[in-house]
Formats: C-alpha cells, sequence, structure tokens
C-alpha cells in the first residue's frame, strides 16, 4: 500500500478527535491535516480508524500515521522523538534594574525515529521515502500515544506535517533478531494532550503547582491542603527537582584597573530548573503550557514549589514568577519496554520569592 497525501475532504474533524481521543483531553488544537486523514479513503471512516488505532498496539505506546496499514503499525519496534526546544532571548532594558528578564524565542522539533521489523512484503516505508524524494507532497500527521502499565492513556503527541529524510532498509544487530528498517521523520510542528488528573503520590517530598498569573483557571487537578486558589495544576508526581540557583553577573575590571582584579557585580538571575518524574496521565496544564509557548500565546506562569514535610505540613515555598519552558524530553518508547515512562521538562524564570 502506498502512504498517500493528504485527500480531501478526508476524515470528518470530529470523528478523528473521537479515534484520536482529543475530544476528552480538550487540550489540542486539531489541523486540516489531521481532519483528511487518510482512513476515509474507501469504506467506513470509522472502522478504518478504529482498526488502524487498534494495530497499532505496543507494550508502552500506540501509533497512528495518517494512511498506514495496520500491518505496518504492528511492525513498529520503536519511536524516539527529539528533543523539543525553545530559545531564551533576554529582553533586559535600562529599566531592569534587579533581574535580567527573559522571554522565549523560536520552537525547535528535531526529527522523528521510527524502527520497524523488516517483513517479506515491507515497502510503506520505503515508499514513503522514494515519494518524498521525487517531490511528492507526502506531509503527514501521527499520533504517539504513551501508555501505563494497565494500557489505559497517559499522554498523546500528536506530531504534523512530518515528512521522511532518511530511510536505512536493513539494521542488524548482534543478538540474533530481525532486521530493522529505521526512517528518519522532520516534524513540523508538536501539539501535546493529557487525557486525565494527576495521581495522589503518597510520601512525595515537595509539589509543584503552574498559576497563570492573569488567573485564566483556578482549578486545582489534586485536592491537597497545600494548594493556592490560583493553581492551575497541583502535581505531586515529580521524582527530582534541580537548578533555580540565583546567580550574579559578574563584570570585567574597569578599563585601566586591571592591575588590581577588580571586579563588580551586576545584574542577578535565575538557572533553569529541571523537573524530572514518572508520566502520569495528568498534567493538562504543563501540557497546555507548551503548547501555547511554541505558538506565541501568552506564556508567562508562576510555578511554585512547596516542600512536604515529614508530618505532611508546608516547609518552604518557592515561588518562581514569569517562567517558561525551554526544553522538553520526550519518554523512551519500545515494544520490549518495561518500567514507567520517564519525562523531563526545563523552566526558565526570571525573579524568584521565598517563603
Amino acid at each position: 500500500m502506498t502512504l498517500h497525501p493528504f485527500p480531501e475532504p478526508g476524515l470528518p474533524r470530529r470523528a478523528f478527535l473521537k479515534h484520536a481521543g482529543l475530544a476528552a483531553a480538550g487540550a489540542v488544537a486539531v489541523g486540516r491535516a489531521v481532519e483528511s486523514a487518510a482512513w476515509a479513503a474507501d469504506g467506513d471512516a470509522d472502522t478504518q480508524g478504529a482498526s488502524a488505532f487498534a494495530a497499532g498496539g505496543r507494550s508502552n505506546f500506540r501509533l497512528m500515521i495518517d494512511g498506514a496499514p495496520p500491518v505496518l503499525l504492528a511492525s513498529i519496534e520503536s519511536v524516539a522523538i527529539d528533543d523539543l526546544t525553545v530559545d531564551a532571548r533576554e529582553t533586559t532594558t535600562g529599566h531592569d534594574v534587579e533581574y535580567r528578564t527573559y522571554a522565549p524565542g523560536d520552537a525547535h522539533y528535531g526529527k522523528l525515529t521510527l524502527r520497524a521489523r523488516v517483513g517479506s512484503d515491507s515497502k510503506d516505508l520505503s515508499q514513503w521515502w522514494q515519494d518524498c524524494s521525487k517531490g511528492t507532497n507526502v506531509r503527514k500527521s501521527i499520533s504517539v500515544i504513551c501508555l501505563k502499565r494497565d494500557g489505559s492513556e497517559a499522554r498523546r503527541f500528536n506530531l504534523f506535517e512530518c515528512f521522511p529524510v532518511s530511510f536505512a532498509p536493513g539494521e542488524f544487530s548482534g543478538d540474533g533478531g530481525r532486521a530493522i528498517e529505521r526512517l528518519e521523520l522532520m516534524i513540523g510542528r508538536i501539539e501535546m494532550a493529557a487525557v486525565g488528573d494527576t495521581p495522589t503520590t503518597p510520601n512525595a517530598r515537595f509539589e509543584v503547582a503552574i498559576a497563570d498569573p492573569a488567573g485564566a483557571v483556578a482549578r486545582p487537578a489534586v485536592a491537597s491542603p497545600l494548594a493556592t486558589a490560583a493553581a492551575v495544576e497541583v502535581d505531586r508526581g515529580w521524582e527530582n527537582l534541580a537548578g533555580g540557583a540565583l546567580v550574579l553577573d559578574v563584570t570585567d575590571p574597569a578599563l585601566g584597573c586591571e592591575a588590581f582584579h577588580t571586579t563588580t557585580p551586576g545584574h542577578k538571575y535565575i538557572d533553569e530548573i529541571v523537573l524530572r518524574g514518572p508520566m502520569t496521565a495528568g498534567r493538562k496544564a504543563l501540557c497546555t503550557w507548551i503548547n501555547e509557548t511554541v505558538k506565541g500565546k501568552p506564556w508567562k506562569r508562576t510555578l511554585t514549589v512547596k516542600e512536604i514535610l515529614k508530618d505532611g505540613s508546608a516547609g518552604k515555598t518557592f515561588i518562581y514568577h514569569d517562567c517558561f519552558p525551554t526544553r522538553y524530553v520526550f519518554p523512551k518508547l519500545a515494544a520490549d519496554g518495561t518500567g514507567n515512562l520517564y519525562e523531563e521538562v526545563t523552566i526558565k524564570p526570571t525573579r524568584l520569592t521565598v517563603a
């Protein structure tokens, strides 16, 4: 089967939302590319979409590709998505006499790498690359669905306007397994969605709350005695938090004073914060934050980190102001994957207050 470019009019928007699980998530805007999924080429669109979704099942992920036959989806062994990064632009002016200020710049999406078992009639991935090399418009939308241990959905990454740039027809390993074909694709845009609530984690040592300073939504995702009224999401699922150091600039010695090695403290700024932990079905506020930042929408958030003492009471509170995400590390997805899926996000704050 040849992987065709998006047909017109294609799969109706509502039908795709149903199969992709985005209606419940409510956090992803679906463009024309997804609306015209190739499942609607022949026969009943709902039946074809459902079978293609089920055929892409794996131990910790499922895959959906426009126009891909079930046999191809079932052969995918692993999915790797390059880190999503956002440039940090310095916006400090002469009026900023205390902290350096920053704002998000361009987003960089990188590549998607698919590895699939080579079969006797395995032609779909190679045909996709061949069509693209001839100048055919074969940009496609791909949904990567991360699964929890019980098989339910934890997170969904929707990759738009993907096209192949490299195809390896046969790679072998020393373990005696079957040959693997590898396809690398450029990604035009990524949107992510969470479909559930953040679970309560026992014995957590800290919790993180993401709040919109404009007061867009005020709904804690998890009941917590430490939650604030303005919290969009209260999350105790992160395992590690690092960074966030207060740093002072040091200026060079003044001209003519080099012999004395004198330096002068300048502006202060906050180092980036890195959060890492197992993926949960929640973190809707985080997904929305990343989606809006890369689209150039209002990006400022207040990140509140509260220490939780052994008796369950609150310790110190760290409030990071005017934050935005600069890097997201996608989980590792493989057919033989075991254990938790881990995700990591890097956040750039502008100011810090400690309570």
